[in-house]
């Protein structure tokens, strides 16, 4: 792939990407079918930089370097595959793709490495070029690509170490939720099981201090399919279970944080509950305030994300919150020294504190409020204040 501009002086792009040293590229006129559907390929660029993206029929979620999880529509393309937001173009030719950023090269001369990347490129070319039946291969050459590819590795050390780990989730007599608070490193790669039936509500969601952790669920009977995939539903879902029987709920880290052996510490909250039974059906928006934990003021208590500087980890620390309906109350937490801080909510947002000084701010992140007050650090989810 060849530039038609040379730049001399190298220019950080707001996005994060460096340019490479070209504005634009031609692309040979041969008509090119898209990867295969559900593929994950990994990309090595000229540049020693490294992708993964992973295929459907109407986008590519890309996990480029400063970008992870970006989801970009598939586009008309008249030679390769194309797949853009406007901003951020990705293009594929076999085994070939560039990255381009408000059209410039950020990303040049990436070539599939990853062990199922060209089974996948030959199976989705097979599509229009049929290769003559004395000319394949036997199935046994031919790899499937992977169902589920969000968690697994690309290189050959990576797929050694992936033993996936399981851990059978059993709730408290009576109960109707648990929580599982734990951590992972690099490829890492648990499965809660736990046993659910057909009909039963299920809320499932996951707070993480690594924004390359997810969950993924898998319905019984299925060891890489899922039915839900954590990175595009935001760690977050609710609905009713279609099967009885075991249900695994994957929890892995993007390839991009994985091979920098990152660490995540997560917590994960499973609630299942009868449909049929009122009592037992996931409170409304509209909900009045919740009864109490026995022996306290508390709508609930749990733990959440915290950090007390802005250089520290986050690490975890108590919470009771009083919810006074429709996302008001406020989220009383323990700080590490014994000392409390109170946050206010109002219909959902995060309004105000007491118990720190500085200045207070609050952002949402898919279905969490970060609380900044100084240089302490709150991650609350809605579950929290809402309730469910």
């Amino acid at each position: 792939m060849k530039c038609t501009t040379l730049i001399s002086n190298i220019v950080p792009l707001a996005t994060g990407f460096t340019l490479l040293g070209c504005s634009t590229a031609s692309i040979p006129e041969t008509p090119q079918a898209n990867p295969v559907q559900g593929a994950l390929i990994t990309y090595q660029c000229k540049d020693g930089a490294t992708f993964d993206a992973r295929f459907s029929e109407v986008e590519a979620i890309a996990d480029l370097p400063d970008q992870p999880n970006l989801a970009l529509p598939s586009v008309e393309s008249a030679s390769g595959a194309k797949y853009s937001d406007g901003t951020t173009t990705l293009w594929t030719k076999g085994e070939e793709a560039f990255v381009e950023v408000n059209g410039d090269m950020v990303l040049v001369d990436c070539v599939a490495v990853s062990p199922d990347a060209a089974a996948s490129v030959a199976n989705a070319s097979s599509a229009t070029n049929p290769t003559p039946a004395s000319q394949r291969p036997t199935p046994a050459a031919q790899p499937t690509p992977p169902a589920q590819p969000a968690a697994q590795p690309s290189s050959t050390t990576a797929q050694a170490s992936r033993d996936i780990r399981v851990e059978r989730v059993q709730f408290a007599s009576g109960a109707t939720s648990a929580v599982v608070e734990n951590s992972i490193t690099g490829y890492e790669i648990i499965d809660y099981v736990l046993n659910a039936q057909a009909g039963q509500y299920a809320n499932i969601s996951m707070a993480t201090d690594n924004a390359a952790n997810y969950f993924n669920i898998l319905a019984p009977g299925e060891t890489e399919v899922a039915m839900f995939n954590g990175s595009s539903g935001e760690n977050q879902y609710e609905g009713i279970l279609p099967e009885s029987g075991d249900y695994r709920i994957r929890v892995y880290m993007m390839r991009s944080a994985a091979r920098r052996n990152e660490v995540a510490n997560y917590r994960l909250e499973m609630i299942f509950s009868d449909q049929e039974n009122p009592s037992s059906s996931p409170p409304s928006a509209s909900s009045p305030a919740d009864a109490t934990v026995s022996g306290t003021d508390y709508s609930a208590t749990g733990d959440i994300f915290c950090a007390m500087t802005q250089q520290e980890p986050s690490g975890f620390c108590p919470f009771g919150v009083v919810r006074e309906g429709n996302g008001s109350g406020f989220v009383e937490v323990t700080k590490p020294n014994g000392s409390t801080v109170s946050i206010y909510f109002q219909n959902g947002q995060a309004v105000g504190a007491e118990g720190s000084s500085g200045e207070f701010s609050a952002s949402r992140q898919g279905d969490e409020t970060f609380v900044y007050i100084g240089d302490e650090r709150y991650v609350i989810p809605d579950a929290v204040i809402w309730g469910g």
